[in-house]
């Protein structure tokens, strides 16, 4: 039985931590005023960019830089619409879960040949 909940705690501290991370973007942004309810988009999209950096050069470190990287790009495009051109911050950011959902799904197939999962 304890190390059933040892196993548990670990595992909850493992899946947790990206969630809680995001958790804490999303009140930052909140704080300064931007509504960004894309965080999912921006996530989904980091994910792929450090699989496929850590895919290319084999290299898990590239793989972190590059998911960094994409995340800042995402957020970038969302903070010049919104707030240079004075979009719709919703809709914004909702554009961008659809636009790394759909992205991340063809990269899949492109590189990796199947859709859902990478090997």
């Amino acid at each position: 039985m304890l190390n059933f909940l040892i196993f548990m705690l670990a595992s909850t501290l493992r899946m947790g931590t990206p969630i809680a991370l995001t958790a804490l973007g999303g009140l930052t942004s909140e704080r300064s005023g931007v509504v960004n309810i894309g965080l999912e988009g921006i996530m989904l999209a980091s994910a792929f960019g450090a699989v496929l950096g850590s895919y290319l050069t084999g290299n898990p470190w590239i793989g972190v830089l590059t998911a960094m990287f994409v995340g800042v790009l995402i957020s970038a495009i969302h903070s010049v619409i919104s707030i240079t051109w004075g979009g719709n911050q919703s809709v914004s950011s909702m554009a961008l879960v659809l636009l790394a959902t759909g992205f991340s799904g063809v990269g899949l197939k492109a590189v990796f040949g199947q859709q859902g999962s990478s090997p």
